[in-house]
């Protein structure tokens, strides 16, 4: 994660998103990671409000930021949210153990909220699932 939250990381991930404020390349996820990792959470609030309706990644690092500056109200309200838009993946990455759901079809081809968009998000957390890293 450390590196991801470099200077140059977060200038040209900022270029990118100018550019091409559309992105389907995974930048606002990373650039909202950096910016948590940085201790920069109004940053992260900015960021997925200008993108209410991401991908999972983003969206809970958006969760995180509020809780982070004492905003959890809104935190509970964007939670819910994720459940609605991101169930599937929130569901594998919060099960004890959420086994080997490989992607039926080629990475590219997932869509938001899928079993391959959850298979994904597990796959990337340390340990295969949420619970685990949570909770150390």
């Amino acid at each position: 994660m450390q590196k991801v939250a470099n200077d140059d990381f977060i200038e040209y991930a900022g270029m990118l998103l100018a550019l091409n404020p559309n992105d389907n390349h995974g930048i606002r996820e990373h650039l909202s990671c950096a910016y948590l990792t940085r201790g920069w959470p109004d940053k992260t609030i900015e960021l997925t409000e200008r993108y209410p309706s991401d991908f999972c990644g983003p969206a809970l690092n958006g969760i995180l930021a509020l809780v982070t500056v004492g905003r959890e109200a809104e935190a509970r309200d964007e939670l819910l949210v994720a459940m609605e838009e991101h169930g599937v993946a929130l569901r594998m990455l919060l099960a004890e153990s959420p086994g080997n759901r490989k992607p039926t079809k080629a990475p590219v081809s997932r869509s938001a909220g899928s079993k391959n968009h959850g298979y994904t998000e597990c796959r990337r957390m340390p340990g295969g699932n949420a619970t685990a890293h949570l909770l150390g």
